[in-house]
């Protein structure tokens, strides 16, 4: 069985790749990474291969990590960058 850290989210946002979605989400004061942290110097994403991520969505994966000191307010700017994120690049 997979080990999970219930700190990191993986989202697929099919249609935006990563790197655009982290560039938009940055200039709205939100900081996110592409997938997973161990993968930075890997050819490919073992980690996401390994929970079954389709090879074709790992251009669109986005990796959120939170902590205990993770406010209420910072998760409400992530939803609403995403939301906003998603209107406008996906046009």
């Amino acid at each position: 069985p997979l080990s999970r850290c219930n700190h990191i989210i993986s989202c697929i946002a099919r249609g935006i790749r990563s790197e655009t979605l982290i560039n938009f989400l940055s200039s709205n004061g939100v900081y996110c990474s592409a997938s997973s942290a161990c993968s930075a110097r890997a050819k490919g994403n073992t980690v996401l291969e390994a929970y079954g991520v389709k090879q074709e969505d790992i251009i669109y994966a986005l990796r959120i990590s939170v902590s205990p000191k993770t406010t209420k307010e910072e998760i409400l700017t992530l939803k609403d960058a995403l939301l906003q994120g998603g209107e406008r690049l996906l046009k």
